[in-house]
């Protein structure tokens, strides 16, 4: 194994340990009153290998985020690409079926005093997800004349869908959170042709 792949490796577990701490400490405390020696302590990391990684405790919480864009890209662009063509709705009901399964660090993420935050790495994140589907073989999405605009939109409704529906103890269903999101958001829009 090379050094680069041990540092990676290294790298990525420290960052696990790190976010498990906080989530652990936002069991009991909101954001707002961790202090970052509380989650270096739990984690068993020092505080200058904590600023290796992150910035703030709140960039820890975002890069959970980071964590489940990148396994929903997995999950819709690498595994059930292999085995069927992906829909637009496959895409958007995949989307809330995962964050459906980490409600608590959405939850959390809502906690952030700065929303701005969490809105420009949603942001982020959704338009990355929009320009691929819209590169994907067979997709039927058309990139918008005025694209910044549509990604906005879409994060802001994709925002306030995900925030409701926390507060609302996921009492619907993830599949038909996703359905209605894909039904407001994508026919509403008209993206598709």
């Amino acid at each position: 194994m090379s050094t680069k792949q041990s540092n990676d490796r290294r790298a990525r577990r420290t960052r696990a340990l790190l976010q498990k701490a906080l989530l652990e400490l936002l069991q009991k405390r909101r954001l707002e009153s961790i202090q970052i020696k509380e989650i270096t302590e739990l984690a068993d990391v020092s505080r200058p290998t904590f600023y290796l990684h992150f910035a703030s405790k709140e960039e820890v919480l975002l890069s959970h985020i980071d964590d489940l864009f990148a396994q929903l890209h997995h999950v819709v662009f690498v595994e059930a690409a292999q085995s069927q063509q992906i829909t637009l709705e496959m895409l958007v009901v995949a989307s809330f079926e995962l964050w459906g399964k980490e409600a608590k660090a959405w939850q959390v993420a809502f906690q952030i005093e700065n929303k701005d935050l969490v809105l420009a790495r949603l942001r982020q994140h959704m338009a990355a997800l929009m320009d691929e589907y819209a590169n994907y073989p067979h997709s039927q999405v058309v990139k918008h004349p005025m694209d910044e605009y549509v990604v906005d939109f879409v994060t802001g409704g994709v925002y306030m869908l995900l925030r409701r529906w926390m507060e609302e103890k996921m009492k619907t269903p993830a599949e038909r959170m996703g359905q209605l999101a894909y039904q407001l958001t994508f026919h509403t829009v008209a993206l598709t042709q």
